[in-house]
């Protein structure tokens, strides 16, 4: 039997460990976390032993193990978890170092970019000048692509919706306008 010092509600939880409502709700639903059930206002409970759990699961997120690793880590037997945390903290190892590697070469192209475009970024020439399949070059502001547009037929019919349309700002805005029918920063 719990006293009521023991229990805790996912509010309690999230203030000591600092982790988000959200999230704490979350580990709930996936299995990692348990509850003492509701509370009679509704609320779930929780007892020290999730706090525990929460600070484990922080710690384990900390060096890399996602929550399906810790999930399967959940269903093991406690005395033989140690091999099985070995084998995936070397995953997570590996997972590290290929971002790293990621990362590093992101910086190479950067550091390359930066050398090949050095007098277009410090201001002596224009950037990608003379590219004349550069849309940076235009003068005229390219059309964009809008996910939805509204249309009307020509009979005044209810307004469809066209996917994908190609619209060019100045020109849409200009024809509502002079329709009349521009919002109040006339767009």
């Amino acid at each position: 039997m719990h006293t009521t010092r023991d229990v805790w509600t996912v509010g309690d939880l999230s203030r000591r460990t600092g982790i988000p409502i959200k999230a704490v709700r979350d580990y709930t639903d996936q299995g990692l976390v348990n509850t003492l059930g509701r509370s009679r206002a509704g609320y779930r409970t929780y007892s020290r032993d999730a706090l525990r759990c929460l600070q484990l699961i922080t710690t384990l997120r900390g060096l890399g193990l996602t929550l399906a690793e810790i999930r399967e880590l959940t269903r093991i037997p406690a005395h033989t978890a140690g091999p099985r945390v070995s084998a995936l903290l070397a995953a997570s190892k590996h997972r590290t170092q290929d971002r790293i590697a990621a990362l590093h070469a992101v910086l190479e192209r950067i550091d390359r970019f930066e050398r090949d475009y050095s007098a277009e970024l410090t201001g002596r020439q224009p950037l990608w000048a003379g590219d004349a399949e550069c849309a940076c070059e235009s003068a005229r502001p390219s059309p964009r692509v809008r996910p939805y547009r509204r249309l009307r037929s020509h009979a005044d019919s209810p307004s469809t919706v066209q996917r994908g349309a190609i619209v060019d700002d100045r020109q849409h805005r200009r024809s509502r306008t002079d329709r009349g029918t521009a919002g109040p920063l006339g767009i």
